[in-house]
């Protein structure tokens, strides 16, 4: 639960600043 949490908000990090360099 805690490894999907965290790859959860991996992702959202990884999208956001994505959407800040894009």
């Amino acid at each position: 639960m805690a490894a999907s949490l965290s790859c959860q908000f991996l992702i959202s990090i990884s999208f956001h600043l994505c959407s800040k360099i894009c």
